[in-house]
């Protein structure tokens, strides 16, 4: 069975469809709706699988459990009895009351919005960095210029910021580019 988004497994377990005869499958319940699954194996191996029954949760409004008493071969099984406004679904189960319980519980949930999963976290905000200690975050680059004019070149200190890597000059107090100071 393919989950919607959104949704997750709660109970499931193997059961009868008690309409047009009795199918054999898997029986899911989900925090939004039940779902009878037909599982059937042919003579070559190929399998179907066919959803039978599909109902919201919102829109069961009676769930019991009842006696096989007018059922011939259930062999034991009691019946869950699911309806709806307009529908009635049967299942031949062994644990009716849990699946009543689990049923109730899931449509209680789904009522009071409690089956929404948590909103996503807010995405990371940039993190205030405490400005870096003094003489931290620039080292010294000596760089010598050759000026046309002039016949021996007069150095000028350049500094590398630790943290963007960009060079600049000495005069600035803080890196141009990421405030770093040095």
């Amino acid at each position: 069975m393919l989950l919607q988004d959104g949704e997750h497994y709660v109970y499931q377990s193997s059961a009868r469809y008690l309409f047009s005869g009795d199918r054999r499958g898997i029986l899911f319940l989900t925090n939004l709706r039940l779902v009878f699954e037909v599982h059937e194996n042919h003579i070559f191996g190929a399998s179907d699988d066919a959803m039978l029954v599909e109902i919201s949760l919102e829109k069961i409004h009676d769930i019991h459990v009842s006696s096989p008493s007018f059922r011939v071969g259930l062999g034991g099984n009691q019946i869950l009895r699911v309806s709806s406004i307009s529908q009635r679904f049967d299942f031949g189960i062994d644990n009716p009351k849990t699946w009543c319980d689990e049923i109730i519980r899931a449509r209680q949930n789904f009522c009071s919005g409690a089956f929404l999963p948590p909103p996503p976290p807010p995405p990371p905000q940039p993190m205030d960095l405490p400005p870096p200690p003094p003489g931290f975050g620039a080292s010294p680059v000596v760089v010598n210029v050759v000026s046309p004019q002039a016949s021996a070149p007069a150095p000028q200190v350049l500094f590398r910021c630790h943290y963007c890597k960009r060079v600049y000059p000495e005069t600035e107090g803080k890196c141009p580019q990421c405030g770093a100071s040095f």
